[in-house]
This record gives structure tokens, C-alpha cells and sequence, in this order.
């Protein structure tokens, strides 16, 4: 139980981050604490993260890990949160979480220290070759973070409750696997939907649940939750409509009054019965709901994206591209979002079938009235009524043209003229005409005298519903005011504190099925106003599908996002006094499109981060920290999406100048070690680290840092005398073990590590805790401890597959071949069942020489697990390793069929069909796999080079435009698209592609060579430049341009005009070392040895650490047959950090054989 409310409790804290997950402590008054795990949360902060509300209300000791990203949980990460969330978590604890999070609640329940686990909603796994994945969790598999992911036993406490409803698709799917594990109690709750946690949270029952399983009583823990279910509004409000479906009205209502009393969750509410009419089939019903749920919660993306799909599944992609954008112009976007918003363009007819929208014609006129038509696309027709006018109105000067234009809905305008008006008579002339025109279902919107007109008229002429702005009843009306009736759906919007239109809305509202729409403070002009910040088509569309309650809420959110409502507000702030609340008010409009808000400019990078659009990411930071100079956040940003494109240098410049400016505090000056470690500045990241831990000397992590950073180093006595300085902390001791282990790597363990073993033993520690140690051995080259490490590691988890496999692989790569194999058949005697073994097995066998005994151990394994795609796949390798190209063709296609979206099987089969010289079935299979898995840039790559070896590069560019449109593609596409659509005779295209990936991959100097060759091709060495010049605006660097052309020209072979070319620009720009070197090489090509070597040699004179310029001499040296210098210049340059591949190069034209 909890104890009494006593003095308050301590705020919510961070503890920790690693790689994108959060962990956040809120102190409780229980003697045991709920580590919450919750589903994707784009910013969680102290006080707001997926949790924090339970532990507010009930006061539990509460841990909540919260992850940015859909990346599950990875082990890397986790491995760094575990011992943080340990150390914080009481004595007695329970996992609680759910969809991503209740994964990670079973997978990594034990590891947490948790007592039971609560999983609501789980997945299983999103690996494709596990067999659960649905088309959503595809979009986030990244193989290298998700292999091998599936939860397994021995990885959860006993008792583990599955919860989850049966009637959602994917969640049983998930469900089923996991139920069939031992240990798991399901506990399916029917009409619950995926937001399972609401129940708990609506009849607050998840305390006793967790106190029930805490004392080892699941079947208790089970009563409560089906309890809860019979009382929940959620599942009431699900309940609903199935039993108005089956004709029990009387207890349908009995649960609606049920519902009302319980008071429930409004945006859960609806939620419960979007997916109760989709269980039914009620489509429109469904849409309704959706379109609720989307004004019940405006900020929530969920509501949108199931709009987006609905309407996607229902063949109506525009409408859904217009939801989408709407909820990206909301600031909300995920990867699922771009996904369906990208299915949705592709089914949209194609462009060349859209003809351009004509003007309006007009279509027939009366002595007062003209009808006038403009063609569009949408879910029905609008009809437009105004005010009238005192002259007719011409094609362009209809009432509403600007509106229609902008909604792109076909749209029919009636203009009056004159005195008489919308009469009725010259009305029921038009209709005809009207009605033959019309495309889908009509609604009459109308404003003023037009507003009367849309009401009065549109059942008339068909219209489904009617929305009158301001509507003005002619004086000389009858007293019956609509003698047709109204539509099935009519919205009167009006501004009540106008006198004028408060006296006309109150003579129709007096009528029986008008609904009033309230828009105080509007003023004159309601209409204009409504329409000017571009979002009626919510409320149009809510309106034909029979929504009121949407539609009215789409109305008011568009009088809430008119610029002219928010200055007259300010101006009558102002006017009273109230300055400071206006300039609020003023400060809280959405900028001018030259002035980005930085906190719109967080939302765009938080967006094209979920999209995976890296290059738009990084522009849109740069210009977060152009709008907002003294923040910190949007520098840690850039700096960590610098380091997870691998261009730790940048990153570590990134973070130098925020350090420098003040900003970041710790945490920055923290990551700028990292990133000079990462970037290869050992020395400077001693420095940098030294210089902290004297700035902050109480900080014991900061001290564990400067360990880290002096052993990394190669300085072990003073990593020791760091670590030393604060013995008491964890990640300390471990620095210690570890340095001890590197001064003796091929010992056995001495006294720090051997203590750390056996302490870890006793625990055990989790098994993330013993991968960490034993990586972080051989990081040092102790291979000899991180051997014993590991055998320990498997002695504490006997159960673990994973680490038994690794130690097997360690024993094959300390020679211990026998030792490792007797392991694994250990394993495989002990869990038959687990493919892994029977796989690591055969690896182990295959590695030792022994490839024949590894193919029977499969083909023995994939007997008795026929339906496992990774003993299929691998089958295939080892057939494919021997030569037997059709038997691994058979195994490959036995893979595709068990897993079709699996990358591997695809390739494996392409491979097997090479092998036996089956090209046209190479090239079929290529073509399928680059179906079955769309999103498959391994797959598209080999299809499109396959195709230009097949000679059809115009297919290959197909293939290759695929391949650059998929999220951060590989920059080789971008050659590959531009060379096949320059094979393929289309040179204007790969000019087009070659501009497009030099913007997208800037400082690829291979594509920018290819661009200039092919305006070269056409045009002379001026337009060239200035070509390339225009397509490397965003490098805005003269010499890079220079450089470009000079490739440009050598690839055309005209070689001697690129010398000259360089030598102009070297005059011209002293000083820049690419161009020399570039000019060198040229050089060297030449035959020009002697020039060369002079020119390197005055180089690395000038700037002894230029790599390139060492290669150069030592060509140059080898060419003048002066070896030694040569082999001296070599030697220079690996100290000054060449790059592999070029001395790997140099190596062979030095020595005659590869190294390095």
C-alpha cells in the first residue's frame, strides 16, 4: 500500500541519456518502485515523459525510460541505462510498459531487476525474419540494431503479464508469439484497442496490480485487470456502437450513461470507437470518429495518421496527402507519417493524367443570378454563394475564388446581381446546369444574404450540407425562412458579440436542425477571416461525411489561426492596458516565412530527423543556430547528427564553439571529448577532458572520462591514478579492471578484474553488463582476460544463447577450435529449439575447415525446423561458400518464401543464380527482391548495376532514381543514376540528377567531375565552370569549384588542358593545399616527375601534416627511383593519418603487394 500523503515529494529528474533514450526519476512514497517503458516520445523532458502523470496522481516511486526514436531498446544503449536505472530503482521493483516500451519491459525485464513485468500491447519483435513485423514496424528494422531482437526466455521474470486486445490485428499477431513462450500469463482484454495502459489509468488499478504481482500472485494481478475492464470508459466507448450494430439500443445507452458517469478521457473516448466502427465495417462512421479524435487532440499524431491510412485504404488519396500535410504543418511527423503520405502520392493518378485546372467558365445566367464552373479535385463540390453585387461578376472576380483556389475542390460559384437577389425562381433555372456539372456530393457555403441563400437552396439543388457564414435574412423574406427545410447538415457560423449578426443567426436558430458555430471577437468580414489562414478544408470535409461536431470544431480552429483575429486581439490588449499580454499574444503568431521561430525550426528537424532526410536535417539545425545564437540544444543537435554521419571532426568543431561561447555546460564540454576521440585527436581529447575534471573537481564521471580518454591513449598509469581518485563509483572500478587487463593482455586476469568477475557472478550482473566488459577488453587488445570474461559470462547466464555464441567465436579466434565446438553442441543438446545454436554451430564448423559437416548440421537442423528462415538462409551461404550454386539457389527460395521481406535471402538467391550463369534469372530475382523489399538499398543497388551490365541503362536509371529517393541513400547512387542516364542517351536528365546529388551529397568529388564531363561534352570550359559553380553554391568555395573542373577536364582526357587549368587557378588562389596536391598528381600523370616532387616537397615543408602531399612525394620518389626517400615519404604519411584506402594503394605500387 501507499503510506499517507506526508511533506512534498522531491521533482522528476534526469539521470541519464544514451543514444537517444532518456531516464527520468520521480521520487514516490512506495517501497518499490515501477519502471516505466512507454511508447516513442519525441522530446521528453523532467516534467513531461510517458509516466509522469501516474506518479503524480498515485505517488509511486516511479523510473521512466522514454526513447525519441522507434529504435526498441537497443543492447548498446541499454547496456550504458541498466546500471544507472539499477543503482536508482528500490529494493523491489516492477517493468511496466507499453507497444515499444512493452517490449522492452519483457526483453529486458530480469536485466531492470523487476519482479513481474506488466507488457501492454507488446511487440515481439520487427525483425522480418521473426515473422511478426507488419508493414509499420518495417519502416524503423534497421538490421544493424535489430537482429536478432525477438524477446526469448530468461530474459523476463516470472510472473509476466501479456495484455493486450485480440480484435487489433498486429497486436495479436505479436501477441501470439509472445503467449506461446514459457513463463508469459496472456490476458487478451477484448474491445481494449492498442491503448491498453488506459484502462489501468482510468480506474487507477495499476497499483494493486503491481503490488499483487510483487507478492507473486499473478492470478490476482489478472482478476483486478479484467475488473477494471468491465469499468473502463475506453472499452465502454468501444462497446457502443457494436451493440447498436446488433440491434441492442437498450444497452448500448445503459453503457453510454455508464460512460458518462465515469467521466472518461474525451480524445480516448473516440479513440475506443474509431476502432470499434472499423472492427464493423462502418466506414464513414469510422471517419467520423477519426476526424472527432483529430479535434480532441490536436496534438497527438496518432489521430492523424490513422486518417491518413483510412482514407488511403478507402481510395481517396488526395484527401489523405491533405490530412497529412496538415498534421506536418502541426509539427507532427513521424517516419509512419512519410511513409503513407508517400503511398498516397503514388496513388494519385499520374501528373501527365491530371490536366491543368482550367479558368472558370460560366455555365448559364439569369437576369440576376450567373453560374460559373472551375474544374478541381476533392471529395465533392463546392457551391459558393456571396454577398450580392451591383454588377455581374466575371470569370475572375467571383465571390470565394480565392478560397476555392487554394482547397483545389471542383467548385461551382452563383454570383447575384441587382435587386432581386438569390430568388428562387431564377435559382431552380440554374440547378439543372448545376447538378450536371457537379462531381461527388455538393455542399452550398455561402456568406452574407449568400449564407440565407446556401441554407434556404441547398437541399433544392442536392447539397448534403450547408455552412452559412454571417448570413443575412433579406428584409423582404417570407416568414417561412427555409420552406424547402435544411440540408441533413447545417452549420450557421456567426460572430455573437455583433449585434447585426447575433439578430440574424437568432431568426434561423429559432428553426429545428441548425447547429450554431460561436466565433466571438471575429468582427466584420467572418468569412475572410476564416478563410485566410488556409485550413477550411478540415471543416468542408467533416461536413460531407455528416460531422458536425468535427466540422464545427474545424471552424473554430480556423478562426484560432487568423492573423488578422490575433492583431485585433493585440491592438484591444493594448488599448487597455494589457501591453504585456499582446506582445504575447503577438510574439506566439506564426512568423514570417524569412523569420523561422526557432521552435518551429526544432519541429522541422525533429521531423526530417524521424524521415531520415539527413542533409535536410543538418541545413534546417544550421539555420536553428543562425535564428537562435545562444542556445545550446540546436549545437548538441547538429554536433550529434554530425557524429552519426560519421564526420566526427565537424561535430567536434561543432561542440568546440559552443563550449567556447558558454553554452551546453558539462554536457557539451562532455561530448566534445567524445567527438575528439572519435575523430581521431586522442591528444586533444586528453586535454579537453583534463581541463574538465580540473573545472568540476566533486564530479566523479568526469574523472571515470579522463580514465577513459588516458587509456584509450595508450597512458595506463595515469588512466589508473584517474580512475583511482574515485574508487566508489561503478564505471571506475570497471576502468581500473580494464587498465589492469591492458597492461597484461595475455595473462590470465589479475586482482582488480578477477574481483570484478567474481563480483559480477554473484549478482549475476544483467548480461548487457558482461557484453560491455568484454567489448571494452578487446577494445584494449586484452584478448586474453575478455576470453575469461566471457566464459564467466557464460557460467553466470547458462540459458543465454547470445552469449554462448560469442564465446564460442572467441575460443575459434584464440584457437581454442575444439573447445569452442564442443560448447556449442552443448548448447545445441540443451535448447534443440534454438536455431541460433544450430546456427552458431555451423559457422563454428565452417571457420574450422570443417564446411561439409557445417551443411549437414543445417540441412539436419532446417529438418527439424522447417519453418525458421535464418537456418534456411544460412543454408543457402554455406551452399553458396562451397560452390553449390543450384543447392543454395533451393535454400535461398525456401528463405524468401518463410521471410519475403528478408534483405539477405534476396541477395543470397541473386548470388546462387550468378554462380550457376543464370543471368536473365539473376536479373528476375533482383527485380522481385527490389519489390518484396522496397526500402532495400543493398537490393536497388545491385538490381541497377546488374541492368547496366545487362545493357538496358535506361531500366537502370529507373532503378537508380528508386535508390536515391529512399532516406539517406548510398552516394554511389547518385553516380550510378547520373552514368546510366548519361548511357541511356538522356544527358538533359543526368545533368538534372548529377545537380540534385551534388546538393545532396556536398564534397563528392567523383559526381562533380561526372557533371562537369557532361557540360563539358556540350559546351566549352567557361560554361563548365560556371555550371559547376551553380551546383556547388551550397560548398561556396572558389577552389572546390577549380578542383572540380580540373577532374572534369582529366576525365574527358584532356589532360594538358587541366594542367594549365590548375596552374591558373594555383596563381590565382595561393595558399589552397587541395589544388597543389591536385596539380601535382596531374603532374606525376604526365610523366612530370621532377616538377612534382619539387612541388611536394615544398608542400610538406610548409604544412609537415598534409597526408595527401606525402603520398604525392613518395610517388613522385618512386617514379625518380629514389626508393628510400620514397619509402621514408610513406612512412610520413601514415603518421600524418592517410587514408587507408590510398595507402593501401601506395603500398602495392611500393611494394608490389597490399598492406596496411
Amino acid at each position: 500500500m501507499i503510506p499517507p500523503r506526508g511533506p512534498g515529494l522531491p521533482p522528476s529528474r534526469l539521470l541519464h541519456e544514451a543514444q537517444g533514450i532518456r531516464v527520468f526519476h520521480r521520487p514516490g512514497r512506495t517501497a518499490w518502485s515501477l519502471i516505466v517503458l512507454g511508447p516513442r516520445q519525441p522530446d521528453p523532458q523532467p516534467h513531461n515523459w510517458w509516466g509522469i502523470g501516474l506518479a503524480r496522481r498515485e505517488e509511486v516511486d516511479v523510473i521512466g525510460i522514454a526513447a525519441r526514436d522507434f529504435t526498441w531498446f537497443p543492447p548498446a544503449a541499454m547496456a550504458e541505462l541498466l546500471p544507472v536505472i539499477r543503482a536508482t530503482a528500490r529494493p523491489e521493483a516492477v517493468a511496466y510498459g507499453f507497444s515499444m516500451g512493452g517490449y522492452a519491459a519483457l526483453k529486458y525485464g530480469r536485466a531492470l531487476g523487476a519482479r513481474g513485468v506488466l507488457a501492454l500491447s507488446p511487440q515481439y519483435s520487427i525483425d522480418p525474419a521473426d515473422g511478426t513485423v507488419g508493414r509499420r514496424g518495417l519502416t524503423y528494422y534497421d538490421p544493424a540494431l535489430h537482429a536478432g531482437m525477438r524477446v526469448t526466455p530468461g530474459e523476463y521474470p516470472d510472473p509476466a503479464l501479456l495484455i493486450w486486445d485480440p480484435l487489433v490485428g498486429p497486436d495479436d499477431r505479436h501477441a501470439r508469439a509472445i503467449a506461446a513462450l514459457p513463463g508469459i500469463r496472456p490476458l487478451p482484454l477484448r474491445m481494449a484497442g492498442h491503448a491498453t495502459p488506459a484502462v489501468l489509468a482510468e480506474t487507477r488499478r495499476i497499483v494493486p496490480v503491481a503490488e499483487a504481482l510483487l507478492a507473486g500472485d499473478a492470478a490476482r494481478a489478472a482478476a483486478i485487470i479484467r475488473e477494471a475492464r468491465r469499468q473502463a470508459p475506453t472499452v465502454l466507448s468501444a462497446l457502443v456502437p457494436v451493440l447498436q450494430a446488433r440491434g441492442r439500443d437498450r444497452w448500448a445507452e445503459a453503457a453510454r450513461r455508464r460512460m458518462a458517469d465515469a467521466r472518461p478521457n474525451r480524445a480516448r473516448a473516440i479513440e475506443a470507437e474509431a476502432r470499434a466502427r472499423a472492427r464493423l465495417g462502418d466506414a464513414a462512421g469510422e471517419l467520423r470518429a477519426l476526424r472527432r479524435w483529430v479535434a480532441a487532440a490536436p496534438g497527438d499524431l496518432e489521430p492523424r495518421l490513422r486518417l491518413v491510412e483510412t482514407l488511403l485504404a478507402a481510395g481517396r488519396p488526395a484527401l489523405a496527402i491533405r490530412a497529412g500535410r496538415e498534421a506536418i504543418a502541426a509539427g507532427l511527423a513521424d517516419a509512419r507519417l512519410h511513409a503513407a503520405l508517400a503511398e498516397a502520392e503514388a496513388a494519385l493518378p499520374p501528373r501527365g493524367a491530371r490536366p491543368a485546372r482550367p479558368v472558370a467558365r460560366l455555365l448559364h445566367e439569369t437576369a440576376g443570378l450567373r453560374l460559373w464552373h472551375r474544374e478541381g479535385e476533392g471529395p465533392g463540390t463546392l457551391v459558393v454563394l456571396g454577398p450580392p453585387r451591383a454588377s455581374p461578376a466575371e470569370a475572375a472576380s467571383w465571390w470565394g475564388q480565392a478560397m476555392t483556389a487554394a482547397i483545389g475542390w471542383p467548385a461551382l460559384a452563383i454570383s447575384a446581381h441587382g435587386e432581386g437577389g438569390y430568388s428562387p425562381a431564377e435559382m431552380a433555372a440554374l440547378f439543372p446546369h448545376l447538378r450536371a456539372a457537379a462531381q461527388g456530393p455538393l455542399l452550398a457555403f455561402g456568406a452574407g444574404a449568400g449564407g440565407h441563400a446556401a441554407l434556404r437552396h441547398a437541399r433544392a439543388m442536392g447539397a448534403v450540407a450547408a455552412i452559412a457564414v454571417s448570413p443575412l435574412v433579406p428584409a423582404a423574406a417570407p416568414p417561412d425562412l427555409l420552406p424547402e427545410g435544411p440540408p441533413p447538415l447545417a452549420i450557421l457560423a456567426f460572430d455573437p458579440l455583433r449585434p447585426p449578426e447575433r439578430i440574424h443567426a437568432g431568426r434561423l436558430l429559432g428553426l429545428p436542425g441548425l447547429l450554431a458555430a460561436r466565433l466571438p471577437r471575429a468582427g466584420a468580414g467572418l468569412a475572410a477571416l476564416l478563410a485566410e489562414a488556409g485550413v477550411l478544408a478540415p471543416a468542408f470535409e467533416a461536413a460531407l461525411e455528416g460531422d458536425a461536431e468535427a466540422a464545427v470544431a474545424a471552424l473554430r480552429q480556423a478562426r484560432r489561426a487568423s492573423p488578422r483575429l490575433r492583431g485585433a486581439l493585440a491592438a484591444a490588449l493594448d488599448a487597455r492596458g494589457h501591453g504585456r499580454w499582446a506582445r504575447a499574444l503577438e510574439a506566439s503568431a506564426p512568423p514570417p516565412p524569412d523569420a523561422p521561430r526557432p521552435e518551429d525550426l526544432r519541429r522541422e528537424a525533429e521531423r526530417l530527423r524521424l524521415a531520415r532526410r539527413g542533409a535536410e536535417e543538418e541545413a534546417v539545425l544550421r539555420r536553428w543556430i543562425a535564428a537562435a545564437p545562444a542556445e545550446a540544444e540546436p549545437r548538441l543537435r547538429l554536433a550529434e547528427h554530425l557524429a552519426a554521419t560519421r564526420r566526427a571532426g565537424e561535430a567536434a568543431a561543432v561542440l568546440q564553439a559552443a563550449v567556447a561561447a558558454g553554452l551546453g555546460g558539462v554536457a557539451a564540454r562532455r561530448r566534445l571529448v567524445l567527438a575528439l576521440r572519435a575523430a581521431g585527436q586522442g591528444a586533444e581529447a586528453v586535454a579537453q577532458a583534463e581541463a574538465l575534471a580540473a573545472a568540476t573537481p566533486g564530479d566523479a564521471a568526469a574523472q571515470v572520462l579522463l580514465g577513459e580518454m588516458l587509456l584509450a591513449a595508450g597512458r595506463g598509469a595515469e588512466a589508473e591514478a584517474a580512475f583511482a581518485r574515485v574508487p566508489e563509483e561503478p564505471a571506475a572500478r570497471l576502468g581500473l579492471a580494464v587498465t589492469e587487463a591492458a597492461a597484461a593482455p595475455d595473462r590470465p586476469p589479475g586482482p582488480r578484474l578477477a574481483a570484478l568477475l567474481d563480483a559480477m557472478q554473484a549478482g549475476p550482473a544483467p548480461e548487457a553488463e558482461w557484453q560491455r566488459l568484454i567489448l571494452r577488453l578487446r577494445g584494449q587488445g586484452a584478448h586474453r582476460p575478455a576470453l575469461a570474461a566471457a566464459e564467466r559470462a557464460a557460467l553466470a547466464h547458462p540459458a543465454s544463447a547470445p552469449g554462448r555464441l560469442r564465446l564460442a567465436r572467441m575460443r575459434i579466434a584464440a584457437g581454442q577450435d575444439e573447445a569452442a565446438i564442443a560448447g556449442l553442441r552443448a548448447l545445441v543438446d540443451e535448447q534443440p529449439g534454438a536455431a541460433e545454436a544450430w546456427i552458431g554451430l555451423a559457422e563454428a564448423l565452417a571457420a574450422t575447415g570443417r564446411g561439409a559437416e557445417a551443411r549437414a548440421l543445417l540441412a539436419d537442423a532446417a529438418a527439424r525446423m522447417p519453418d525458421h528462415p535464418g537456418l534456411a538462409l544460412r543454408q543457402a551461404t554455406l551452399l553458396l561458400a562451397a560452390g553449390l550454386g543450384a543447392r543454395a539457389e533451393a535454400a535461398a527460395r525456401r528463405a524468401i518464401a518463410l521471410a519475403p521481406g528478408e534483405e539477405a535471402a534476396h541477395l543470397a538467391l541473386v548470388d546462387a543464380l550468378r554462380r550457376q550463369q543464370r543471368l536473365g534469372a539473376a536479373l528476375e530475382a533482383a527485380r522481385a527482391g527490389s519489390v518484396a523489399v522496397p526500402e532495400s538499398a543493398t537490393l536497388l543497388m545491385r538490381l541497377a548495376r546488374m541492368l547496366r551490365e545487362a545493357g538496358e541503362p535506361g531500366a537502370a536509371a529507373d532503378a537508380f532514381a528508386r535508390l536515391v529517393a529512399l532516406p539517406q541513400p548510398p552516394r554511389q547512387a547518385w553516380l550510378g543514376l547520373t552514368e546510366a542516364l548519361a548511357e541511356a542517351g538522356r544527358a538533359e536528365e543526368a545533368e538534372a540528377a548529377a545537380r540534385r546529388g551534388i546538393a545532396a551529397v556536398p564534397g563528392f568529388r567523383a559526381l562533380q567531375a561526372l557533371y562537369g564531363a557532361l557540360v563539358l561534352a556540350r559546351a566549352g570550359e567557361g560554361e563548365a565552370a560556371a555550371a559547376l559553380a551553380s551546383a556547388m553554391a551550397a560548398e561556396g568555395s572558389p577552389a572546390a569549384v577549380a578542383l572540380a573542373l580540373a577532374d572534369a577536364l582529366e576525365r574527358t582526357g584532356r589532360r594538358r588542358e587541366a594542367l594549365a587549368h590548375l596552374g591558373r587557378a594555383v596563381a590565382a588562389m595561393p595558399g589552397e593545399a587541395a589544388l597543389e596536391v591536385r596539380l601535382g598528381e596531374v603532374l606525376l600523370a604526365e610523366g612530370r616527375a621532377e616538377e612534382a616532387a619539387a612541388l611536394f616537397a615544398r608542400l610538406v615543408e610548409a604544412a609537415p601534416g598534409l597526408a595527401p602531399a606525402w603520398i604525392g612525394l613518395s610517388d613522385a620518389e618512386r617514379m625518380r627511383r629514389r626508393i628510400r626517400p620514397a619509402v621514408e615519404a610513406y612512412r610520413r604519411a601514415v603518421a600524418a593519418g592517410a587514408e587507408p584506402v590510398a595507402l593501401r594503394e601506395l603500398h602495392f605500387r611500393l611494394f608490389g603487394e597490399y598492406g596496411g
